[in-house]
Parts: C-alpha cells; structure tokens; sequence
C-alpha cells in the first residue's frame, strides 16, 4: 500500500479519490544465478554496464570543448572592441548589380 502522502498528491493530480494505488519494488537484493543457469544464459554482466566511453566524451566536452568556444568567442570580441567597429568592405572585392 502507498503512503498517505502519495495518496494525497494522486488525489491532486487525479481531481479524485485514487481506486488503486500500489508500488512495487523488491524489497531484498536480486541473488546471483547458479553458476550453470549463468554459464548456459552465455555469462553475460551481472550488474548493468555503463560503456566508459560515454564518460571520456562527457569530461571532453565540459573540459576542452566548451572552455575552446568560450575562449574563441572571447577572442571575436575583444578582436572586434579594439578595431572600433566591423572592417569596412574592401573597394574592389564587391561589385554591385547597379555599377556593372
């Protein structure tokens, strides 16, 4: 059976008295399987994996990457504070419609 203060906030979700609320869970530690039930299920992990990979990208990403485009976009702008102002266009770069 749910605790009270589960049932309280199901009331306050539903708009009604809940028919049936219960949770399951599994109250000791799932055993180890026999030694030929796990060698005939292929001996695969017992505890559930997490690829290491998965957190070498993460620590990449926080610790090189996003400090990389912190410093560039740094360096846009100061580039652009100290010139006072965008470059101007080079004369002979563009041509416009209207000149041709």
């Amino acid at each position: 059976m749910a605790k009270r203060a589960v049932h309280r906030r199901a009331r306050k979700v539903l708009g009604e008295e809940p028919m049936a609320l219960v949770w399951c869970e599994v109250h000791k530690a799932v055993p180890t399987p026999p030694r030929d039930v796990h060698r005939a299920a292929g001996k695969g992990r017992l505890k559930p994996g997490h690829h290491w990979l998965l957190y070498v990208g993460g620590v990449v990403f926080f610790f090189v990457v996003v400090p990389m485009m912190l410093i560039d976009k740094l360096g846009h702008r100061i580039g652009r504070g100290s010139a006072g102002g965008p470059e101007p266009p080079a004369a002979g770069r563009f041509r416009s419609a209207d000149s041709a």
